[in-house]
């Protein structure tokens, strides 16, 4: 790679150890991938370190010993316990108090505890044509395609871009790679985001880690971009997308090919929909004890949806619904009283984690001492939860639509 004068000074250690280490990193991955040259980013969405995850946080202490500090605007990823609340999950103490440690370090390095995998939604919302360095795949993929800013899936090497400012100018950072690829014609109504899930999921089981290009959908709102895009990362290793007229780099679809030529095209009915709900279903029998909403977090108008459908119902007995969210809506929903209506039906509006990432793991509970599932059967609204889930935290799974979920848990039963 061909470093400028500052980046120099940075490799040959005159801004400190730590960046000098962190631009190391950065250069062996430049080289590995063919890259010329660094650019400079303007925000990073981070990983928050996890207790789950031997020595994550005290790796990130160490460097806040050393006086680590972020040198763009940074946030991070979920953590496995709601710090809000954690008796409102039943997390565990000592996993509540690493993670309370956590929160300490990442005030000291300057990264944002947003605990997020959605921070778009929280402000930071990078202009079209800014160089990022993000990981997680439902951020990664919605800023690329419905921002139009410009990151790789980066994975750990976010920090150390967060630490000196600097990326390698490879991958979806170069324009010829965010070029479409395969073109998808909806020939079906996509009714409500699990709709567009399924959608999602079923193009990125074929296009892999190409760039589909959308045609049919027309005024999506922002939930069912997030969505549409979570899924096509999950069944595929989807970085970006394009739909017709919507997203920026598409005002046309030739526009959004750039050049390239179509590799297939793929019609997407109400047969490849309802294939994507019966692939995901993996349940036995109808009994529901976990209802699970927000993958990705919810917005404050989806909290509002299901404080809608619980007003003035109750919870069964024998279910748990938790509705995952951030903080920032949480507070919106708190002052809204939405957080109340759920709260009184026996619904948890739950913060900083997720099933799939949290003490709900199987391997998580093992460390505990303890046995899983922690439940049998989870019924979910999202195509990547239900994909993740049955694997991570061990349950049966069942898609469906919010409002099938809202009286799944109050009935405590799915009636298909």
């Amino acid at each position: 790679m061909q470093l400028t004068d500052q980046e120099m000074c940075i490799l040959d250690g005159k801004e400190g150890d730590i960046k000098a280490l962190a631009m190391s990193y950065l250069v062996k991955l430049g080289n590995a991938f063919d890259g010329q040259e660094m650019v400079d980013i303007a925000y990073a969405h981070m990983s928050s370190g996890s207790a789950l995850r031997e020595g994550e946080i005290d790796y990130l202490a160490e460097l806040a010993d050393q006086d680590a500090r972020v040198v763009v605007p940074t946030s991070s990823e979920v953590i496995p316990v709601d710090l809000r609340d954690p008796d409102a999950v039943g997390a565990p103490w000592p996993l509540v108090a690493e993670h309370r440690r956590l929160l300490g370090i990442q005030k000291r390095m300057g990264i944002a505890s947003t605990y997020t995998c959605v921070p778009f939604t929280q402000g930071y919302v990078p202009a079209k044509g800014t160089y990022i360095a993000s990981m997680e795949t439902a951020a990664i993929i919605y800023f690329n395609s419905v921002l139009g800013a410009k990151t790789n899936r980066c994975g750990y090497f976010v920090l150390y871009a967060a630490l000196t400012g600097k990326y390698p100018k490879i991958g979806y950072l170069l324009d010829e790679n965010r070029k479409g690829s395969h073109l998808v014609a909806i020939d079906t109504e996509l009714d409500g985001t699990t709709d567009y899930g399924a959608a999602g999921y079923y193009v990125g089981s074929i296009v892999g880690s190409g760039v589909p290009v959308f045609e049919g959908i027309y005024q999506p709102r922002q939930e069912e971009l997030m969505v549409l895009g979570s899924a096509l990362a999950t069944s595929g290793t989807v970085a970006m997308y394009h739909i017709t007229g919507v997203t920026p780099d598409a005002p046309t679809t030739e526009g959004a090919f750039g050049g390239n030529p179509i590799q297939e095209k793929i019609v997407v009915t109400k047969k490849e929909l309802d294939e994507v709900y019966q692939k995901l279903h993996t349940a036995k029998n109808f009994d529901v004890d976990f209802v699970y909403l927000g993958c990705p977090q919810y917005t404050v108008d989806q909290i509002r949806n299901v404080a809608a459908l619980l007003d003035g119902r109750r919870v069964h007995t024998n279910t748990t619904l938790w509705i995952g969210t951030n903080r920032m809506a949480f507070a919106m929903a708190e002052r809204m009283g939405y957080h109340e209506i759920i709260k009184k039906a026996g619904g948890v509006l739950v913060c900083d984690t997720c099933p799939m990432l949290s003490f709900l793991r199987l391997d998580a509970l093992e460390k505990q001492g303890l046995s899983g599932p922690a439940y049998r059967t989870m019924l979910t609204d999202s195509p990547k939860q239900a994909k993740y889930a049955n694997n991570t935290i061990g349950c049966d799974i069942i898609l469906d639509k919010i409002d099938v979920c809202i009286e799944s848990a109050v009935i405590g039963k799915w009636r298909g």
